[in-house]
C-alpha cells in the first residue's frame, strides 16, 4: 500500500501586477501579493525572502524583454 502525504504550506489570496508607464524608457511595477505562509517562520525572514524573490523576478523580466 502506498502512503500519500499532503502538506499545505501556504495560502495564496488575490495577487496582481500593475504596470504604469512613467516615460518612454521607464515603467513603475506594483506587485500586489497576498500570501499567508503557514508555520513558525518569523515574519522578518518571510519579508526578506519575498523581497529577494521580487528582485529576481524583475531581473528575469528585464532579461526576457531585452
Amino acid at each position: 500500500m502506498e502512503t500519500l502525504f499532503l502538506f499545505k504550506r501556504a495560502e495564496n489570496g488575490p495577487t496582481g501586477y500593475m504596470i504604469t508607464p512613467i516615460n518612454e524608457n521607464f515603467v513603475k511595477i506594483t506587485w500586489l501579493l497576498n500570501v499567508h505562509l503557514k508555520g513558525w517562520i518569523p515574519g522578518y525572514l518571510v519579508d526578506q525572502s519575498l523581497s529577494n524573490v521580487q528582485l529576481d523576478f524583475i531581473s528575469a523580466l528585464k532579461s526576457h524583454l531585452t
